[in-house]
């Protein structure tokens, strides 16, 4: 698939549905089969087996924090050549989290995407900010 805007608006719609699910499988699927994934705390190349291990405790501690929804809220492209392209995203993400309120976070990411595979994928993935320590920091969980 060539790098097209209203591809790249699939596979993010998609990928954001994905988030969401229970299937981690859906969201691995949108992964290249080894990616790039890096943030404050530096990078690591994630076998994608290894990730989708780790989906699971990750959403549960989001809901353990009492996330409701996540969605894209402003994207930037930049194509790189004919079939890639990198996508600076912000996200909103509100959480009711038990007996506490109300709280919004918008963090940042970046993605580098093979648009020119048979199904796109992800290639790398940049997390601006330690989520975690923005959920910390909000009071959405508790320190270690």
């Amino acid at each position: 698939m060539p790098f097209t805007p209203q591809a790249l608006d699939q596979f993010m719609a998609t990928y954001e549905r994905n988030t969401a699910s229970d299937d981690p499988a859906a969201v691995v699927a949108q992964f290249a089969d080894t990616f790039l994934a890096a943030g404050p705390d530096g990078s690591v190349v994630i076998p994608a087996a290894a990730f989708a291990q780790k989906l699971p405790l990750r959403k549960q501690h989001f809901d353990n924090a009492g996330l409701r929804f996540t969605r894209l809220i402003a994207r930037r492209d930049t194509p790189i050549g004919e079939r890639y392209v990198l996508v600076d995203t912000q996200w909103q993400m509100d959480f009711a989290p038990p007996g506490k309120p109300a709280v919004t976070l918008t963090p940042q990411s970046s993605f580098l995407i093979d648009m020119g595979a048979p199904q796109p994928k992800i290639l790398a993935y940049l997390s601006h900010q330690d989520i975690f320590k923005l959920m910390e920091d909000s009071d959405l969980v508790s320190k270690p």
